[in-house]
């Protein structure tokens, strides 16, 4: 609990607590080596190191190895996967773990003088995690529609939603309003107890979000509005300088080498 509580905190504070709980594992595995079997067998495991495989074989013809392999480092925390394995029937505390550590970034974010990133430098990275916060726990099933605790997770949820309007992440936000449809949707479908109250909560999510990012006084609606400005200034110009304006021409960059090269990328 104490290693997921960390890791929305910081990469530094993600990599103790994480290194700390890889060497437990370790030392208990000929103890709970057994329950690691399936994983031999999970689908998409397997497509997930696939996928990190072919990574690690495209830095032999990248043009910046080095770089790459920073970046390929973060595949460490594959090893969470059978870490957390033994401890599967507690799931519920372990991802409600993650929540609490989401919860105490939103407050270091709130005494902050920037008021983005909280412990992490990076504002994207501590949005992405308020995403799976707020996932969590609206969609977390409950006893009924009555759980005083389902509905005091999903109150609960505003906290991290404000915090991405605070960091603003455009598109943690947008990503985060997709996913609440989407697990609503699910949710409806599979004709759970508390179905509706899941519903209620999302959209009441979905609606604080969007107005907070409409409201002319918040940092994410100023944000917006230079990017928009950013872009229409550098079509007229045809010079793109500020990150926001550069973007597009990465995706068109980004298009036309993925249709030229496929699979080597």
């Amino acid at each position: 609990m104490l290693a997921l509580a960390l890791i929305p905190l910081s990469s530094t504070l993600a990599t103790i607590g994480s290194t700390a709980l890889f060497i437990y594992v370790a030392l208990r595995t000929p103890t709970i080596h057994r329950t690691w079997r399936p994983l031999g067998r999970n689908a998409c495991l397997l497509a997930l190191l696939a996928l990190y495989g072919w990574l690690a074989i495209t830095l032999m013809w990248s043009s910046d190895p080095e770089h790459g392999l920073r970046l390929l480092r973060g595949s460490r925390f594959l090893l969470l996967l059978p870490a957390i394995l033994p401890l599967i029937r507690h799931a519920r505390i372990l991802l409600l773990a993650v929540c609490a550590g989401v919860l105490l970034q939103n407050v270091v974010q709130w005494f902050q003088s920037d008021g983005t990133g909280g412990l992490s430098e990076h504002a994207g990275y501590t949005a992405l995690w308020f995403t799976l916060a707020i996932a969590t726990l609206v969609l977390m099933p409950s006893d009924g529609n009555r759980s005083r605790e389902g509905l005091f997770r999903r109150c609960l949820a505003a906290i991290p939603m404000i915090g991405i309007v605070i960091s603003t992440a455009r598109s943690a936000l947008l990503g985060c309003t997709a996913g609440l449809a989407t697990g609503m949707a699910l949710t409806w479908i599979q004709g759970r107890r508390d179905r509706r109250s899941v519903v209620i909560a999302g959209c009441l999510l979905c609606a604080l979000g969007i107005g907070l990012t409409l409201s002319p006084s918040t940092s994410i609606n100023r944000r917006m509005q230079e990017a928009m400005g950013a872009v229409r200034q550098a079509e007229q110009l045809d010079v793109a300088k500020h990150h926001d304006q550069v973007r597009p021409l990465w995706w068109r960059i980004g298009i036309e080498a993925l249709s030229e090269h496929p699979i080597a990328g």
